[in-house]
């Protein structure tokens, strides 16, 4: 029960986290006037920062120092993210791109997942 809960909480997280990271880069270009490069790589380090913050307290419950998971965590998000860009263009040459995305996701969660959960906050 606990594993399964802690799933959906992580997956929530992780949607969250994504929907500030794009509503953040709205208003920064469309409001504040940020290139959009800088608008972009300011929403991903926010949204970098709040998701690593409520993943630790929420769904791991870690007890892990900052100093040890923090880095961890941007480093296994910059895995994810190149994981993401290599796996998306494989998959967009032969399915439609949404469906290039959702595959990709679908491939990356669990072992984002077991990988946080087992080097990042180690429960």
């Amino acid at each position: 029960m606990l594993a399964t809960v802690r799933v959906l909480r992580y997956g929530l997280i992780g949607t969250g986290a994504a929907l500030l990271q794009l509503s953040l880069l709205f208003v920064f270009v469309e409001f504040l006037h940020f290139y959009s490069l800088l608008a972009s790589t300011a929403a991903l380090g926010i949204s970098v920062v709040v998701n690593y913050g409520l993943q630790r307290h929420f769904t791991f419950r870690s007890k892990s120092r900052h100093v040890i998971a923090g880095p961890r965590f941007v480093s296994l998000t910059l895995v994810t993210l190149a994981a993401n860009a290599l796996l998306f263009g494989a998959m967009s040459a032969v399915v439609p791109y949404l469906l290039a995305q959702i595959i990709t996701t679908a491939t990356i969660f669990p072992v984002n997942y077991y990988l946080n959960k087992t080097f990042t906050f180690r429960c």
